[in-house]
């Protein structure tokens, strides 16, 4: 049986002696702005920036009978 020491900076199996960098996957909302998504490290810190979108305004049609 294998154990797993995991630090902020890297995962290392103790069976095979291997590291490897942590991945972390997070699905988004669909009304963010997917291309503006930003993500910093500082001090061991990850702070992801996700900003939304703006929502649809809605519109005012006037309509007129004959």
């Amino acid at each position: 049986m294998s154990s797993t020491v995991r630090t902020p900076t890297t995962c290392r199996s103790s069976r095979t002696g291997r590291r490897r960098t942590p991945q972390y996957h997070a699905l988004l909302p669909t009304d963010v702005k997917a291309g503006e998504v930003g993500a910093t490290l500082s001090d061991g810190v990850l702070t992801v920036t996700v900003p939304k979108a703006q929502a649809a305004k809605p519109q005012h049609v006037e309509i007129t009978g004959s």
